[in-house]
């Protein structure tokens, strides 16, 4: 059955149920079926800032025996998300004073 002939078959509540589901998904989960991520193997936390520095360091050393335009846009790329992942951290320090 073509989809126009479907779409033109359906009641006004009909379509309003579809669209509801569509929107609602996670509310929806039991109707659509459940959710299509059981089974999956749960994801890994984030890496800390520590171990994401240390992965950095790590990588520039393998690099600094190799002279090509994309190690050198590897480390450029490295150094810019080091400096970003210090400047992040810099921002959640609290200022306290000596009294505190």
């Amino acid at each position: 059955m073509p989809e126009e002939q479907v779409v033109e078959d359906a009641t006004d509540e009909e379509i309003f149920e579809a669209v509801q589901k569509m929107c609602h998904p996670k509310e929806n989960m039991k109707i659509n079926g459940g959710d299509d991520d059981e089974g999956a193997a749960p994801q890994e936390p984030k890496p800390t800032r520590k171990e994401a520095l240390q992965a950095i360091s790590t990588l520039r050393k393998c690099l600094e025996d190799i002279d090509s335009l994309f190690a050198q846009k590897l480390e450029l790329g490295l150094a810019t998300f080091g400096r970003e992942t210090r400047l992040e951290a810099s921002k959640e320090l609290v200022s306290t004073s000596i009294t505190d």
